[in-house]
């Protein structure tokens, strides 16, 4: 069972129902709106360039009611928007992110979203599977649980950064969606018009993102099979745990290879923002996500810290018994 879909799926539903709505409720009164301001236009320009100084331009004249007349059919129409801009945009980028995870050779064509982060949650269910592994039979030693833990963390936070990225690339497409019909009327007149290509900007940067979001988490996902595979356990054998020093260095390896693919994750909303020229929206949901596993991870941190210590201080103490005792024993043996 798909985890990401089921919680993806209400969402994406219930979100693009009511984006619809939205837009069939704006779209008539922009198109009043929309129809006078057009009407003041043409008897502006009527007396001002045919009456008071004669020097209408005919092809300056009729393009823009060419233009006119398209977001007319675009307003009246509710279902052309639908059907020839957002649905065209929304397949296009499945289409382009699919291309992309194939590039790496994971997984197969996927057709929505939900096959994309169902593709990425059985790579992170493989690292769970193998962190389950280490700590499998261990009994009473609490060091291969203690690993499994910290290196099953940072791919969850992968996890849950892509799918952060996912629901913010449909939030940002349905809410312009949504308010298109103002955005349509901006774009028909030169001094609104940079609003409508401001509302554009938001749908690209938020394409980009989880583009980007893809292309980190495909190579991701490549590197991760390769580093589950050095580390395979033989016969599901945990011992090898206990011989740490060589144990360290491939489990740190993919330790690290969660770690800077959450950082790749992180930067994909500046690199989006670069190229379409735009500046983050506050403080970013990087920055959101980043303050969240800081938080969290201090907490786990200071947990272990507090279990290491009284590992540490019950090491102690035996060590002082022991001691204590081989000197008493000594000093026997030398007044005997």
């Amino acid at each position: 069972m798909c985890v990401s879909c089921a919680m993806l799926e209400p969402i994406n539903q219930a979100a693009e129902s009511y984006a619809i709505r939205l837009f069939n409720v704006l779209a008539p009164n922009a198109l009043s709106i929309f129809q006078a301001a057009v009407a003041c236009w043409l008897v502006w320009n009527l007396i001002h360039h045919g009456i008071l100084k004669p020097s209408l331009n005919l092809q300056r004249f009729f393009k823009p009611l060419l233009i006119f007349s398209l977001i007319t059919l675009l307003l009246r129409g509710h279902g052309l928007f639908w059907e020839y801009v957002y649905s065209p945009l929304h397949e296009a980028t499945v289409s382009l992110l699919s291309t992309i995870m194939r590039a790496s050779q994971q997984g197969h064509p996927v057709s929505n979203l939900n096959g994309l982060l169902e593709i990425v949650e059985n790579s992170i269910l493989n690292v769970a599977n193998f962190c389950e592994r280490i700590y499998g039979d261990t009994g009473w030693n609490p060091l291969p649980k203690i690993l499994g833990l910290i290196l099953l963390l940072p791919f969850v936070f992968l996890w849950a950064i892509f799918m952060v990225f996912t629901v913010e690339y449909l939030f940002k497409l349905l809410v312009v969606s949504s308010l298109a019909p103002l955005l349509i009327i901006a774009a028909a007149f030169y001094t609104t018009r940079s609003h409508a290509f401001a509302g554009l900007k938001v749908v690209l940067q938020g394409v980009l993102t989880i583009c980007i979001s893809v292309i980190a988490m495909s190579i991701t996902l490549v590197a991760v099979d390769s580093a589950i595979h050095t580390l395979h356990l033989m016969n599901g054998d945990s011992g090898v745990v206990n011989k740490f020093m060589s144990f360290t260095g491939p489990f740190c390896s993919l330790f690290a290879l969660g770690l800077v693919a959450s950082f790749f994750q992180l930067k994909a909303p500046a690199i989006a923002s670069n190229i379409i020229g735009g500046g983050q929206d506050g403080l970013g949901v990087s920055g959101m996500i980043a303050g969240a596993a800081a938080t969290f991870g201090a907490f786990v941190a200071k947990g272990m810290g507090r279990y290491m210590g009284r590992m540490g201080g019950n090491v102690m103490s035996a060590s002082n018994l022991a001691y204590e005792n081989i000197r008493n024993k000594f000093r026997g043996n030398n007044d005997a």
